[in-house]
């Protein structure tokens, strides 16, 4: 298919793009539905500016920093600036000097406050801070949640210059009820967390809660599933060994870089996952524990409660009591279906509902966090950022062509995958 006319040129800023990384994530969807649209012959051309990546590809240039993407011709010649700022990183004050009729765009994912981090964070994250306000030299910002937009309109930013573009995850939609017999299967209450060991992540939390639990039940376990390259190291070792002096060490294990088929695994095998955050832009364990059927308990943190919806349970953050008891009665819940030989009946912010039910409002709720409503979100905001620079979007990426398009350009990129591997 042909599709005639001017290329467009997209620049894509991420400070890394890395694997298990929710930006790295939402900047590599938008690169590999370029490149796709791009193999489809559709007039695109794609490049990511990063400073540290684990991928290799052609449209993929590693830079030091600002200094090099001003060296680069590739900036020069973008029509359309596209940066995934959660945090600070030289790249995003390229914005200031894109030449003239550029559109600039942004994701915005959030910033963690600096009272909630460990004190060697803080700086970075004031300097974060500081930062936002390269927002408002943006002509069009695409919040990933929410509680992102009402963020972004509280320091001043005017809502018509804002959307929400909610992230997807890779497994919302795979898993099955199970049966009775499934259900059956598993001995004790299986309890985990995914995401970064860091102190913003209320993980001492959900440590100390565990402690406690084990005092008054035996029936669960639980597991850190973590991310090495963004945790705090000293707070992992902090954890180990308390829970050897405790004798926690057979109940509590933690994982360190899962690889994709061992994290769906975790998933798969376990009942509930807890993230007892204080401060959360997004979370897309979330919506991959609620993808794989697992029951969710957490903070009323961030974006959280709106992430949840009717179908978890949430608590007080920091209220160690509040998430000990929560989890208490969830481990009671499982022990007593296990022995009347049914599934369960969960505690919901809605009030008691049954699996069946669970499973039926699940689908429901996750529909808003498809590939599809990620990918058309995308395409409106190439389009509101391009119209408010004064350029005119090209026919391929307005609203009844652009979805079509995107679904063959993952199809493309889905095919050129199965013949690397």
């Amino acid at each position: 298919m042909k599709h005639p006319g001017a290329v467009l040129r997209v620049a894509l800023y991420s400070h890394v793009y890395v694997r298990h990384d929710a930006i790295s994530a939402s900047c590599g969807r938008k690169l590999d539905l370029l490149s796709g649209l791009r193999r489809q012959r559709v007039p695109v051309e794609v490049t990511a500016f990063c400073c540290d990546s684990d991928y290799v590809a052609d449209e993929v240039r590693r830079v030091r920093g600002v200094a090099d993407v001003l060296q680069d011709e590739k900036f020069w010649d973008a029509d359309l600036h596209c940066y995934e700022f959660g945090i600070h990183s030289e790249l995003h004050d390229s914005m200031a000097v894109a030449r003239a009729g550029a559109a600039k765009l942004v994701f915005y994912h959030s910033v963690t406050p600096p009272e909630v981090c460990a004190s060697r964070l803080r700086p970075l994250m004031e300097q974060s801070m500081r930062q936002r306000f390269n927002l408002f030299d943006a002509h069009h910002v695409a919040c990933i949640s929410e509680f992102n937009h009402r963020e972004l309109r509280e320091i001043g930013i005017p809502a018509d210059r804002l959307s929400v573009v909610p992230l997807p995850a890779p497994a919302v939609e795979t898993a099955e009820a199970p049966t009775v017999r499934q259900f059956l299967s598993r001995e004790k209450a299986r309890l985990l967390f995914v995401g970064r060991l860091v102190q913003a992540k209320g993980v001492r939390d959900l440590f100390e809660a565990a402690r406690r639990l084990a005092a008054v039940t035996s029936d669960f376990d639980l597991c850190f599933a973590f991310n090495s390259r963004f945790s705090d190291l000293e707070l992992l070792a902090e954890l180990r060994s308390r829970a050897g002096a405790s004798g926690l060490g057979r109940r509590i294990r933690f994982v360190a870089d899962a690889p994709d088929e061992m994290l769906r695994a975790l998933y798969a095998e376990t009942d509930c996952v807890v993230m007892p955050s204080y401060h959360e832009g997004f979370c897309v364990p979330v919506l991959e524990a609620l993808g794989a059927g697992c029951f969710v308990i957490a903070s009323d943190a961030g974006n959280l409660p709106h992430l949840i919806g009717e179908l978890g349970q949430l608590v007080p953050a920091g209220d160690v009591m509040a998430l000990k008891d929560a989890l208490r009665e969830f481990i009671e819940e499982m022990v007593a279906a296990r022995a009347a030989r049914r599934l369960p009946v969960f505690a919901t912010r809605a009030g008691a509902m049954a699996a069946e039910e669970w499973w039926a409002a699940r689908a429901e709720h996750l529909a808003e966090y498809s590939v599809d409503a990620f990918e058309r979100g995308v395409g409106e905001a190439f389009r509101r950022a391009l119209r408010a620079a004064g350029r005119a979007p090209p026919d391929w990426l307005e609203a009844g062509c652009f979805p079509s398009l995107a679904a063959r350009a993952r199809g493309a990129v889905g095919a050129q995958r199965s013949g690397e591997a």
